[in-house]
């Protein structure tokens, strides 16, 4: 990639930088609370060599850096099941959800396969809200016992040079 591109990518990371203050802000005003079973919220920001790496594996269907929706990303991470659906109607309420890039992991992956189960909302501020409203991002919904598989799964199987064998999944 060139310098230009390098350059754009920084840019739009201050940018991120600005909208994540503001969405973490935003979720634990409206998340916490007596009445909230919501435990903990994590968030990060990819960065330029994390991007480009994602828009180098997946050129096939990432033309350029403004079509990534998980720049910015979001956990919130909840006791119950229950409380995942919860948690997903006020995330709903206070941002705009991109309901045909969101998915609903929990559904789609057997409960007795080898993978993790989350809610997957691609999200903006309200368009009102001005210059920031235009960058997505990604919030993900578990459970903390969701959580803590995904992260085992997700050093175990994901980013691993080995496959994991059978016995240990």
């Amino acid at each position: 990639m060139d310098k230009n591109t390098t350059n754009e990518m920084q840019i739009l990371i201050e940018k991120y930088q600005r909208l994540e203050k503001l969405v973490d802000d935003r979720l634990h005003q409206m998340l916490f609370g007596d009445d909230n079973p919501m435990i903990m919220i994590t968030h990060r920001i990819k960065t330029v060599d994390s991007i480009k790496g994602k828009l180098e594996r997946k050129s096939d269907y990432y033309k350029d850096i403004h079509d990534l929706r998980d720049i910015l990303g979001f956990r919130v991470i909840c006791h119950f099941l229950e409380d995942v659906n919860l948690m997903a109607k006020r995330i709903s309420e206070i941002f705009r959800v991109d309901w045909s890039k969101s998915k609903d992991k929990r559904e789609l992956i057997d409960a007795r396969s080898f993978g993790y189960l989350s809610l997957h909302y691609i999200c903006a501020l309200p368009e009102e809200e001005g210059e920031l409203s235009n960058l997505w991002f990604e919030i993900q919904i578990r459970t903390i016992l969701q959580h803590s598989w995904a992260e085992i799964e997700h050093d175990l199987g994901y980013k691993a040079e080995i496959e994991v064998p059978r016995e240990i999944r």
